[in-house]
């Protein structure tokens, strides 16, 4: 079966072991972007927006260095109970 076009068709076997609850799929970075989906930097962007957190320098440094995991860890230091 092929979700997207001129991309792999993944056989069905495995398709039913998921459905089933006996696989779970990992994949790796970037499988969002044939889906138009935004990658992990837009997100952690969308998160600091969604939140009401303008970013401090070390922040700023982390997001523009694409450190995307270092910047929602920095984020997280600012409000540790997570109470937006």
């Amino acid at each position: 079966m092929q979700f997207v076009n001129n991309r792999p068709d993944i056989p069905e076997k495995p398709l039913q072991a998921h459905e089933e609850g006996r696989v779970v799929f990992f994949c790796g970075a970037g499988i969002s972007f044939p889906a138009k989906l935004p990658g992990f930097g837009k997100l952690v962007w969308d998160l600091y927006n969604v939140v009401g957190v303008t970013p401090n320098a070390a922040q700023k440094q982390a997001l523009k260095s694409n450190q995307f995991d270092t910047a929602v860890s920095l984020l997280e230091a600012v409000n540790p109970t997570n109470e937006w």
